[in-house]
């Protein structure tokens, strides 16, 4: 399991969120400390109880000493969660008036835990038999809390973004308010690259909207979303980004159409790593086109039924940070293997090669773009099936017949530099555009 100590910036952030009366507090994997210091002032004797627990014995003694003195009741328990909240849920205590954590991540499948524990909490019957440890600490959480009563929480983007996890952010939707999602800002956990967010729940309550913050903790973005939205994704950047491209899609002129209409979409067959040289690999997208050197060229004798690069496909990254940014042509590739960390897309009708990759390359040039497409909880990841549900404008070539003139014949003699250049004036374009076909039909945009 993974555990990162809380910087005492965010402790404070989340501590804004608490309720305004609390008798019972609870930290259910404590650490040092760090959540309790904004409950727990110095100057001053808190009114309530509190409870620390954690399976690390170590610092409890010394959280003793801190905060003993410092409220009504300070008890630290040495023990697994999991296994004390059914204990306490047997005998039947008092519940608590909020709960603040910042739980272990199981960043790993190999490191899931059994969800035996909370098979008997609402919304998570048919919960699967294993999963990240985070899950199960978040619906005990909600558990333990009386009516009205707050969890503040610190949790990875497994149980924000991810569909595996959708049947979580229902179950914690369930009978209750989700008031808020704050994503924090990249390195907020020195050293932790990956998405990290703030939630704020209160137990009992139902509310029909969730506002969503994005990752600036002084003065956020924010939007709100409504209940029915909740199991789907609970990042302001995917709903941004959605409510951006349903705007976009408004201008009909456009072409708008799924790409596995016009196209098929594989994903390579090489397990990584331990690839020969000569299997296309995600290294070898270079300057805007997907190549080898020539040295490295040479096909391997191929057995069994292999997806091989065709002249015409377009390929992308499928792992990396920014692979939505990644499609380009195969030069000099056909026949070639490509490994499983590739995507091979391959137009129905190969004289579409040139238009579909104009479409695609100028359509994720529109910032909000790699939110809307890019999954995953550490490096950012295309899905094979997400890629083939997306709706590309595959009519902007005919929109803009200059520009891709001008593109057609800049990729022809290898000019990325150019092509991203119009790339970026046909995203222009298209933004100003994005207020819908009313505003088309005041005024078109000439050819180039």
């Amino acid at each position: 399991m993974v555990r990162h100590e809380t910087p005492i910036r965010i402790a404070n952030e989340l501590a804004r969120h608490a309720p305004g009366r609390i008798r019972r507090l609870l930290d259910p994997a404590v650490g040092t400390g760090v959540l309790l210091e904004p409950f727990l002032s110095p100057k001053t004797k808190a009114q309530y109880e509190v409870f620390a627990i954690d399976r690390d014995p170590k610092p409890l003694a010394k959280l003793d000493q801190q905060f003993g003195v410092r409220c009504r009741k300070f008890q630290t328990i040495a023990d697994d969660f999991l296994s004390w909240a059914r204990s306490f849920r047997a005998k039947k205590l008092d519940p608590f008036d909020c709960v603040v954590m910042n739980p272990p991540f199981s960043s790993r499948r190999s490191q899931w835990i059994s969800f035996d524990p909370i098979r008997d909490i609402p919304g998570c019957q048919d919960a699967p038999g294993k999963g990240p440890i985070e899950a199960a600490f978040v619906l005990m959480a909600i558990e333990l809390l009386r009516n009205r009563g707050r969890l503040l929480a610190i949790l990875p983007a497994s149980l924000i973004t991810t569909p595996t996890f959708d049947w979580v952010r229902r179950a914690m939707a369930l009978k209750n308010t989700i008031h808020q999602v704050h994503e924090l800002p990249r390195f907020a956990f020195p050293g932790i690259g990956s998405r990290i967010y703030l939630l704020v729940l209160e137990k009992g309550r139902r509310s029909t909207r969730t506002l969503l913050l994005n990752h600036d903790l002084s003065e956020p973005d924010r939007r709100s979303v409504s209940r029915t939205n909740l199991s789907e994704r609970l990042d302001f950047a995917y709903h941004h980004a959605n409510a951006a491209f349903r705007r976009v899609k408004r201008d009909r002129q456009f072409g708008w159409l799924r790409l596995g209409k016009t196209a098929t979409v594989f994903r390579g067959s090489e397990s990584t790593p331990g690839i020969p040289i000569s299997v296309v690999h995600s290294t070898d997208f270079v300057n805007g086109f997907w190549k080898k050197d020539r040295s490295r060229q040479k096909k391997r004798a191929i057995k069994g039924n292999k997806v091989r690069v065709e002249d015409g496909d377009i390929l992308v990254k499928r792992v990396s940070r920014d692979c939505a940014r990644t499609f380009g042509s195969s030069v000099g590739l056909d026949g070639h293997l490509c490994s499983d960390c590739v995507l091979i897309i391959r137009p129905l009708v190969k004289r579409d090669h040139m238009k579909l990759l104009f479409c695609l390359r100028c359509l994720f040039e529109l910032e909000f773009m790699t939110a809307l497409v890019e999954k995953g909880t550490g490096a950012a990841y295309l899905s094979k099936e997400g890629l083939k549900n997306l709706s590309i404008p595959l009519g902007l070539a005919e929109r803009f017949p200059g520009y891709f003139r001008r593109y057609s014949a800049a990729a022809k003699r290898r000019d990325f530099l150019s092509m991203v250049q119009i790339e970026r004036t046909a995203a222009e374009s298209i933004r100003k555009r994005r207020g819908g076909e009313a505003k088309s039909r005041r005024k078109s945009i000439q050819s180039v």
